[in-house]
């Protein structure tokens, strides 16, 4: 995976690419990015596109992003300058929240979403790591549900694949 940035209209940003194909858009979880074989695996079929939300792996905050909905509304910035054509898009956790709202608010953009445990429709378990909880807090997901997000749901067309376990601690 080659890590590179790009500057949008609010700051700098990470991303991780890797592969070629099919493009497919990787939303991380609030543990941030784990280069993973199951990231190695990916990107040996799609052209994968990882970017690190602000704030997680070091990187700075950027001014007036502080909910999940504004993330999403960063990664369609990503997507017109980088991605650049409908793609699959798939999210795990606080990454799931992120995607069901770029999902929502630019439907154009995702082919097919794919949710890992996704954050935002329900509450999570306070033991979350400190640091994490920290970024959570700072986007709004105090308890990790989404109140503005849960009405909407509903609305999403996409065909839609939510893999959630019954006793995964999320």
């Amino acid at each position: 995976m080659h890590e590179q940035s790009i500057r949008l209209s609010s700051g700098e940003l990470t991303y991780l690419q890797a592969g070629s194909g099919r493009p497919l858009l990787y939303l991380h979880p609030a543990g941030a990015v784990r280069r993973s074989k199951v990231l190695e695996g990916l990107a040996q079929s799609f052209a994968l596109y990882v970017p690190v939300f602000p704030g997680f792996e070091g990187t700075p905050f950027h001014q007036g992003l502080d909910t999940r909905q504004a993330l999403a509304r960063l990664v369609a910035e990503f997507h017109g300058h980088v991605v650049r054509r409908p793609c699959d898009v798939m999210g795990w956790s606080f990454g799931g929240c992120v995607a069901l709202w770029l999902a929502l608010e630019r439907p154009a953009l995702v082919e097919r979403l794919v949710l890992e445990c996704p954050a935002g429709l329900i509450s999570i378990d306070r033991r979350i790591k400190r640091v994490n909880r920290a970024l959570l807090e700072h986007y709004g997901a105090h308890d990790g549900k989404d109140e503005a997000l849960l009405p909407r749901v509903g609305e999403i067309g996409h065909a839609t694949l939510i893999l959630q376990g019954c006793d995964d601690g999320t």
